[in-house]
């Protein structure tokens, strides 16, 4: 097995039409076929999904958070640079009235 990449997603959505039209092709058709057909490929879609959700958690944590990651953290604090003026956004009722 080849390591687990992100790009496997792209498994998940033909798979995922496929039980789409089928289960359209199913309630046209009225047929044990097409149902049989449709419930397979609603359950290969449903495993190809729970399986890629499962190896991108175990897989790649690293790359869905990582250390550095400003969200998650709370100690990190983004510094503004030093290039960009700064603005001061708060106001008191006495500014209000001045002419800058």
């Amino acid at each position: 097995m080849r390591r687990f990449n992100v790009t496997w997603w792209a498994y998940s959505f033909p798979i995922t039409v496929l039980a789409i039209a089928a289960t359209e092709y199913a309630e046209e058709v009225k047929g044990k076929l097409a149902d049989v057909l449709m419930l397979v490929l609603a359950s290969l879609s449903m495993l190809v999904t729970f399986s890629l959700v499962i190896l991108t958690l175990l897989f790649n944590s690293k790359m869905l958070l990582p250390d550095n990651d400003p969200f998650v953290s709370s100690s990190a604090v983004t510094p503004v640079p030093h290039h960009l003026p700064t603005i001061n956004t708060r106001t008191t009722p006495l500014d209000i009235g001045r002419n800058y």
